[in-house]
């Protein structure tokens, strides 16, 4: 998170309160396996930083529905400003 562009295997355990699973297990394994690309938006975001730890809290999460040309377009063009 010290990085402003994470390297595209970056993984992310999200956890919100209340809120059950976006995503069905099989989502989940094509994720793991890049054979699927998700891009989410969450609402609220901020960083925390304590003790050597860091993280980040959000009041929501949501997954943007975006066609895979959408989706490769912006993780083209964050590698592109590297």
């Amino acid at each position: 998170m010290n990085s402003q562009l994470l390297p595209l295997t970056t993984e992310f355990e999200i956890k919100i309160k209340g809120q059950s699973c976006l995503l069905k297990e099989e989502d989940n394994i094509e994720i793991m396996f890049n054979s699927q690309m998700i891009i989410v938006a969450f609402d609220n975001l901020s960083y925390w930083s304590f003790n050597g730890r860091e993280g980040l809290n959000a009041t929501g999460v949501r997954i943007l529905n975006l066609t895979n040309e959408q989706i490769m377009k912006i993780v083209g063009g964050s590698h592109a400003h590297n």
